[in-house]
């Protein structure tokens, strides 16, 4: 496996940490496409889509971090952070 799942999650990071969350998003789902197990970056997702007003992708997204990892408790807080 590359890293590339990895670069763009870091990419993504760096975007939502700038405010720039479609640009965000784009790498996300990039990251998503290598590796759709992450529940990092479906998490990442949900905080982006939550920025953007687009609250029913937030919950879908993470709603796919907890059903990955469900012992993660932030993803709990996301996705009431959504509703």
């Amino acid at each position: 496996m590359t890293n590339q799942p990895n670069q763009h999650y870091e990419r993504a990071l760096l975007l939502a940490e700038n405010h720039r969350y479609p640009l965000a998003k784009q790498e996300a789902l990039m990251a998503l496409a290598e590796d759709p197990q992450s529940d990092r970056t479906y998490n990442l997702l949900s905080y982006c889509y939550a920025n953007q007003q687009r609250y029913r992708e937030a919950i879908q997204a993470a709603q796919q971090a907890i059903e990955i990892a469900p012992e993660h408790a932030f993803h709990y807080y996301r996705l009431g952070q959504c509703v």
